[in-house]
């Protein structure tokens, strides 16, 4: 098989391959919502080619190219900061969904203990890491 062919057939199986959960699209328009309002969230999802999923919210998996298209919109209408604020304000609401309906609650209390126990190491050394306190007294870090 040729090169070339073989290049066409990896893209089809990655163009196959990349999807993500509708989160991505779903929480960015809630984010929106809130932080921008309706009228001006339904401008940005028609910008970037994806009014119906405003009008109709995907529940199952999307393609990853709606994905970037809309952040691309979203950095290019709103600027980097504002981009960055709705991201920042939809990933925390996928996570309160992943939590809410896709991790089992004693998984989140064996977590939580965790983060426990992370937070008080953290208090303990400073909020640094054996290796960072030796190159922070090392002169190595500010």
């Amino acid at each position: 098989m040729d090169d070339g062919r073989l290049r066409t057939q990896a893209a089809a199986v990655h163009a196959a391959a990349a999807r993500i959960g509708p989160n991505a699209i779903t929480q960015v328009a809630d984010a929106l919502r809130r932080s921008h309002g309706a009228e001006r969230g339904a401008q940005l999802f028609a910008q970037a080619g994806l009014a119906h999923h405003w009008i109709d919210p995907p529940t199952q998996m999307v393609d990853d190219a709606e994905v970037c298209a809309l952040h691309r919109v979203l950095r290019a209408e709103l600027g980097v900061t504002s981009a960055r604020q709705v991201g920042r304000a939809a990933g925390a609401g996928t996570g309160d969904y992943l939590l809410a309906h896709r991790i089992p609650r004693l998984a989140q209390r064996v977590r939580e203990g965790g983060t426990r126990q992370a937070e008080d190491h953290g208090q303990r050394t400073g909020g640094m890491s054996g290796l960072h306190r030796s190159q922070h007294a090392r002169g190595l870090l500010a």
